[in-house]
């Protein structure tokens, strides 16, 4: 249990840092509607800070980008700092620090987000005593338990149930979160993503997330009380309680529209569509104005001006 000082402490740090991402995106949101859209070039300028995706912009399965050295190393040049996100949540940060150093990149742990990483920083400033229920994979259970989240299988001592991706959810799993969120403590269902499908290694796709949670849903009626996934808000205010920098001076790239581009457009972020994985430029074209990338690039080579790169 944390003590009465801790939860102050705790209490204090989430309003002086929620005070603080919500002028940053009042600020990005005024500042974005002069950033034009859908331009088929890279950005002529350099920014303050990326945010840039992982799988399906830096690598695809066990192959590096072409240029990604380049880049991250003339940023590196420029001292821009470079933070890196994930939806998977079967992929801890330690998991993915590994295979990034397997394709030479020296990465710190602090510099990649996770869903793992956004529900316990969530969990540690909005419930800090609290005892949660989790579904997910071994992996993502492992992680919350080492971030100091008190995990528990008791639908009775239960006050937050949890919901990641999990290929081995079941009844029994189902019957657990029920009698949670229906119990006399009428546990809150906080959600890592609601996306439809997975695309898997193969290429093939598979059901998201949104299927458990539909599911729960269904047997307890419950609404979501958070969910901390793309395209919602929390993922990017755990970025930028780590990033020092502007949201509208910052640039997100990635491969996905329905999710993280338009998380960023959200938040008044500016953003670079890749065209290296799930996103193409047709669908960016048939989205709706606030869901379009400002920038579509052939890949992540193109996000800093070309000169810059080749003269680094």
């Amino acid at each position: 249990m944390k003590s009465e000082k801790s939860k102050k402490k705790a209490k204090a740090h989430k309003s002086e840092k929620d005070k603080k991402s919500a002028r940053k995106a009042d600020i990005a949101a005024q500042a974005s509607v002069e950033i034009p859209l859908m331009v088929r070039d890279s950005p002529q300028r350099v920014y303050d800070a990326y945010i840039m995706n992982l799988s399906g912009t830096l690598f695809n399965g066990d192959l590096l980008m072409p240029g990604v050295d380049k880049v991250l190393a003339a940023l590196d040049v420029m001292r821009r700092p470079v933070v890196f996100m994930s939806s998977d949540s079967h992929t801890s940060p330690d998991s993915y620090q590994t295979l990034l150093a397997n394709f030479g990149m020296d990465v710190d742990l602090d510099q990649i987000f996770t869903p793992v990483r956004v529900v316990n920083e969530y969990l540690s400033y909005n419930f800090p005593d609290a005892h949660v229920m989790a579904i997910g994979d071994s992996e993502f259970l492992a992680h919350m338990a080492k971030g100091g989240i008190a995990l528990t299988d008791d639908p009775q001592l239960t006050d937050v149930v949890v919901v990641a991706h999990d290929r081995e959810f079941s009844f029994t799993k189902l019957n657990l979160a029920y009698q949670a969120i229906v119990g006399p403590k009428k546990a809150k269902l906080v959600v890592t993503s609601m996306v439809r499908t997975w695309l898997t290694a193969d290429g093939s796709s598979e059901p998201g997330t949104r299927a458990i949670v539909r599911a729960i849903q269904s047997a307890t009626g419950a609404q979501i009380y958070c969910n901390l996934g793309a395209p919602e808000r929390p993922f990017l205010d755990c970025v930028f309680r780590y990033l020092d920098s502007e949201p509208h001076k910052t640039l997100v790239v990635s491969d996905s529209l329905s999710t993280d581009i338009r998380m960023a457009r959200g938040y008044g972020v500016p953003t670079a569509l890749v065209l290296t994985g799930e996103g193409s430029i047709v669908q960016a074209e048939l989205a709706a104005p606030k869901d379009q990338p400002n920038f579509v690039v052939n890949s992540v080579v193109d996000v800093v001006p070309h000169y810059i790169v080749d003269q680094l």
